[in-house]
């Protein structure tokens, strides 16, 4: 039988290796040493904060795209995060990708009502809950701004194979023009 004692201070060893990881990964990322990071990750065993390490890695090494891969790989195996669900959204959004980033947004904003995010500080529920609102907003101008840009190119569209048709009657009213001028070979007799 184990001493309760050393019970303890064997399961708190055994947490410390993971959190010492996590530690490590966001030295190396203070650091701007990203490609050690990411490497570092492959030591965490939980893939939830595995995807969280990662995506924070990416995330301030500048490459949104794999963050938001990140984040996409963590709610699938954790729904309920409302850390990757505010990160999904964010990333989603800088990224021009409004339909994604409602659809996280709103992911959030169920996580954090306060049934559902009971278990979260009441000041990070209500940041959570005010990002949730602002991000849906965003995604509805990034929508409507993707509207107008296709209308736009549209009409740019237009102007430009207009432009094309008028340039190519011109040349061909120049080119018969040309022609109906060009002094006839008379004929020998």
């Amino acid at each position: 039988m184990i001493n309760p004692v050393i019970g303890a201070l064997l399961s708190l060893a055994a947490a410390t290796p993971a959190q010492d990881v996590v530690g490590d990964i966001d030295r190396l990322r203070d650091e701007r040493r990203f490609v050690q990071a990411l490497e570092r990750s492959t030591a965490i065993t939980d893939e939830a904060t595995r995807h969280r390490a990662r995506l924070n890695v990416y995330y301030f090494g500048g490459d949104l795209g794999s963050a938001l891969d990140e984040a996409t790989a963590g709610l699938a195996i954790a729904p309920d995060d409302a850390w990757l669900a505010y990160y999904g959204a964010l990333l989603a959004l800088d990224l021009g990708r409004s339909q994604l980033g409602a659809e996280y947004a709103a992911r959030l904003a169920g996580l954090v009502t306060p049934e559902a995010g009971a278990n979260l500080a009441t000041e990070t529920r209500e940041f959570y809950e005010k990002k949730a609102v602002e991000f849906r907003a965003r995604a509805a101008e990034l929508e409507v701004a993707s509207g107008r840009r296709g209308a736009a190119v549209g009409r740019a569209r237009t102007v430009v194979l207009g432009a094309v048709a008028f340039a190519l009657l011109a040349l061909l009213l120049l080119s018969r023009s040309a022609r109906d001028e060009a002094p006839t070979p008379k004929a020998a007799g």
